[in-house]
């Protein structure tokens, strides 16, 4: 999509404001010219595909890349012991009171929820890498598991995570409690309501992708992503990897919808550029639809 630039002194400040503003962006779209991250093409560009786990909570035994290994076209099968990253996945909004466990890349003791990343395949062909998923073998120990959330903080429900006491995330009051007590206390006519606010998929037409090319001469990451928020996730990123922030160049292209869900950073892109950096090749990684429902931030879900 072209970019117009408009001189300050062209503005004509009082026909925008208060009236319509004509939409710049909408032809290439509606004629098919937009260029998505998927659409982006690089010379020797390399694809990857993720492993996921199958089971909302277990432990990894152990884990069997060699068959994969072996496979036509694979370049590389990684596993949590492969990546040399200094950092972990970061909470981009913090709260005093939030626990905040360890969120590795890969999986690697345990899957805390099903389509956890155990493995990835760099390959020739996106086809190649998605094939040798089926050759590696994970031998797990599956655990309990939970899915409501009413019934992940109440006693006894199994813990995701085995540093922490419970599945609370955080507890964050305000107000006056004992102010509002009063006022309850004191109403002529109170209600009890049960409410739910249903978990929902944020289902764009464009799944999650990214394409990371890595330039050693410059030691820069150049990544195009289907993002929402490209300096949130130069920031996070740069944690993640050890590349100092400004050596890290994020391209948000057009972008299919997101809702919100592409806000986040999450360990795919991450993936894809440790893998761009250890292959010394671009390396792109386009979600399926079953992974857009596994692994994009879900919304709502609250219990009232």
């Amino acid at each position: 999509m072209g970019i117009e630039t408009i001189e300050s002194d062209e503005l004509d400040v009082e026909s925008v404001l208060g009236s319509a503003v004509e939409r710049r962006e909408d032809p290439s779209f509606i004629t098919g010219e937009a260029e998505y991250t998927d659409d982006i093409q690089r010379p020797n560009m390399a694809h990857m595909s993720v492993l996921r786990s199958q089971y909302g909570h277990a432990t990894i035994e152990a884990i069997d890349t060699s068959e994969a290994e072996a496979m036509d076209g694979v370049i590389g099968v990684y596993t949590a012991d492969d990546l040399d990253v200094p950092g972990e996945m970061p909470v981009g909004w913090l709260l005093d009171s939030l626990e905040t466990p360890a969120h590795p890349l890969l999986a690697d003791e345990a899957a805390r929820y099903q389509g956890d990343g155990i493995a990835v395949v760099v390959a020739e062909e996106r086809y190649m890498a998605s094939d040798a998923l089926d050759a590696i073998d994970v031998d797990y120990d599956r655990r309990d598991a939970v899915t409501d959330p009413k019934e992940a903080v109440a006693e006894g429900a199994p813990v995701v995570h085995d540093d922490l006491d419970d599945n609370t995330a955080f507890d964050w009051e305000i107000g006056d409690e004992a102010a509002t007590d009063d006022a309850f206390d004191e109403a002529a006519h109170t209600v009890d309501v049960d409410l739910e606010n249903q978990r929902l998929i944020p289902n764009a037409m464009e799944p999650r992708a990214t394409v990371a090319e890595y330039k050693p001469d410059t030691e820069e990451l150049e990544v195009h992503m289907t993002t929402q928020n490209p300096h949130l996730h130069r920031q996070l990123m740069s944690g993640v990897l050890d590349v100092p922030e400004h050596k890290i160049h994020v391209v948000a292209p057009d972008v299919g919808g997101g809702f919100g869900s592409k806000i986040h950073h999450y360990p795919d892109e991450a993936l894809a550029s440790w893998c761009a950096m250890e292959t010394g090749r671009p390396v792109k990684w386009t979600a399926t639809r079953t992974e857009t429902y596994l692994t994009d931030a879900h919304g709502r879900d609250h219990v009232t």
